[in-house]
C-alpha cells in the first residue's frame, strides 16, 4: 500500500498494517479463505449485527477507529470534491462501517465546500425497521436506498399477475420516511448471478418505474 509510482502526487499518507483491522490472505502460507484479525485489534463498532459483527466484508479492512485513517478519508474526500466538483455522494456498503463516522465525515465535506451535499447510503437490508435505525443513528444526515420497496417489486414481478398491487408500498421506506428514501427498481447487486440477486422481471419493470418516477415521495434512481 505504499504506491511508490504515485510519488506522493495525490497524498503524502503512507498506509501501514496498523491502519487495518483484518485481511483474508496469509502471504506466509499462501492460504486464503480465512479472516485474520490483527493482534491488538478489534473490529469496528456500531456496524450491522449480521454474523455477530459485520465490520469485515472483504480484502483488507480499514480500521475506522484509527484517527489517521479517519483523517485520510477526510483528506481524500476534499481532494475528490476539488477534482470532480460533484454535488453529493453514493456511499457503498455502509452497513460495514461505524455509524458514527459518516456524520463526522459529511460535516467536514460540507464545511469544506460551503454547501449541503446530497448523500445516499447503500444499506442492503429489506427491513424498514433496520433502515430507520440506521437513519436515526446517523442523525438523518443522509438518505438510504429503499431496499424494501425493491423487494416488493421483485416479488410482484415473480407473482405472474397474482400480486395484490394494493400492497406494493407496504413496509417501504417511502411510506413512512419519504424524505430519506431513494427509490430504485434494480441495481448492479440485484442482477442475475450476483450475491444479492433479486431480479425484477422485464414485464414488470415499466410498472415499477412508473411507481417511483410518478410519485411525489422519494428520490427516484434509474439503473442504466
Amino acid at each position: 500500500f505504499n504506491f511508490p509510482g504515485r510519488q506522493g502526487k495525490y497524498s503524502q499518507f503512507e498506509w501501514h498494517w496498523w491502519h487495518f483491522d483484518a485481511v483474508d490472505y496469509d502471504e506466509y502460507t499462501k492460504e486464503s479463505g480465512t479472516v485474520y484479525l490483527f493482534e491488538g485489534k478489534t473490529f469496528d463498532d456500531y456496524v450491522a449485527l449480521e454474523f455477530g459483527n459485520f465490520a469485515y466484508l472483504m480484502g483488507a479492512d480499514l480500521d475506522f477507529q484509527h484517527e489517521e485513517v479517519r483523517q485520510e478519508m477526510i483528506n481524500w474526500g476534499k481532494w475528490y470534491l476539488d477534482t470532480t466538483g460533484v454535488d453529493g455522494f453514493r456511499l457503498d456498503a455502509i452497513k460495514h462501517i461505524s455509524t458514527w463516522f459518516f456524520p463526522e465525515w459529511l460535516d467536514e465535506m460540507e464545511k469544506y465546500v460551503g454547501r449541503e451535499l446530497f448523500t445516499v447510503g447503500e444499506y442492503w437490508a429489506p427491513d424498514t425497521g433496520i433502515l430507520n435505525w440506521y437513519l436515526d443513528s446517523v442523525g438523518q444526515r443522509m438518505s438510504v436506498f429503499d431496499v424494501t420497496l425493491h423487494y416488493n417489486f421483485h416479488y410482484a414481478s415473480k407473482a405472474g399477475g397474482y400480486y395484490d398491487m394494493r400492497t406494493i408500498l407496504d413496509g417501504s421506506l417511502i411510506k413512512g420516511r419519504a424524505m430519506n428514501a431513494v427509490t430504485f427498481v434494480e441495481n448492479h447487486d440485484s442482477q442475475p448471478l450476483q450475491a444479492l440477486e433479486s431480479v425484477v422481471e422485464p414485464w414488470f419493470k415499466p410498472l415499477a418505474y412508473a411507481i417511483i418516477l410518478l410519485r411525489q415521495e422519494g428520490y427516484p434512481c434509474i439503473f442504466y
